[in-house]
């Protein structure tokens, strides 16, 4: 269990591995992160492989261009949580985003595809019309 509630993390610009390779991770509580300066969260979750739910509803990720890899090798995660501020529009590195996360299921019931791992699918699961990895939680 790691609890990073209080962390200042207003002036980050590059969160690239912070939490990366924490195999044996089970709850994580980073409810007061303010990502809304960070461009870089490449591999941010790569490899959290104990992990089965991530609420990220307080994430601002309007200004991030590098998800690469953010939830790569996520074996266990099954739902991730966010809300609409977190976003893809400024991403210009999205590929292998989900790669190798097999019980990740989105809102509507999309399940994980390895054909679709990239940040294409880092949206609120839309169900057949427009599948999507995340569900949505209010703040």
């Amino acid at each position: 269990e790691l609890n990073l509630n209080g962390f200042d993390t207003s002036n980050v610009t590059d969160m690239y591995g912070v939490l990366s390779e924490n195999y044996n991770l089970v709850n994580l509580n980073i409810s007061s992160f303010d990502t809304r300066n960070v461009t870089n969260m490449n591999s941010m979750f790569c490899e959290c492989e104990s992990i089965d739910i991530l609420d990220l509803s307080n994430f601002n990720t309007a200004n991030v261009q590098d998800m690469n890899s953010m939830f790569a090798c996520c074996y266990n995660l099954e739902k991730i949580y966010v809300s609409d501020t977190f976003t893809t529009d400024s991403v210009v590195k999205g590929e292998w985003m989900f790669s190798d996360s097999p019980n990740l299921v989105g809102e509507a019931g999309t399940t994980y595809d390895c054909y679709r791992a990239s940040s294409t699918y880092a949206h609120i699961d839309e169900g057949e019309t427009n599948p999507g990895y995340f569900t949505r939680k209010e703040n």
